[in-house]
């Protein structure tokens, strides 16, 4: 029989297998299931949530600097991934970064979107 997973719990997994112990996030409604399957992780994954979304992203690349780790975030779509682009395109090169957000998502955002990971990929 196949196990079923909410997205939040297939997420943290994957996290867990990858290594990651640490999560720059803010939460939101789009967001509960993946803070409640972090939340049931214990202390396996530490969760810091800073203030702003830009924050986060910035939150997440120093981690991953110091560290030599996978920095992930994780913010709310719409205003909060368009607060945490400007982290995205400025990352340094080598840099890498796993952003998570909910699953609203519009051709608007899916746009701006593209338009910010083509940035990034040049800057590289």
């Amino acid at each position: 029989m196949t196990e079923r997973l909410t997205g939040g719990e297939a997420i943290v997994r994957s996290l867990l297998l990858h290594g990651v112990d640490t999560v720059f996030a803010i939460p939101g409604v789009q967001t509960y299931g993946l803070f409640d399957a972090l939340q049931r992780a214990g202390d396996r994954i530490r969760v810091i949530g800073p203030r702003h979304e830009q924050t986060t992203a910035y939150m997440a690349f120093g981690y991953a600097k110091s560290t030599g780790k996978v920095g992930v975030y994780s913010v709310v779509p719409g205003p909060g991934v368009l607060n945490s682009a400007a982290a995205l395109v400025r990352r340094p090169s080598g840099w890498v970064a796993t952003s998570r957000s909910g699953s609203v998502s519009t051709p608007q955002q899916d746009g701006s979107l593209i338009a910010f990971t083509s940035v990034a990929m040049r800057q590289s």
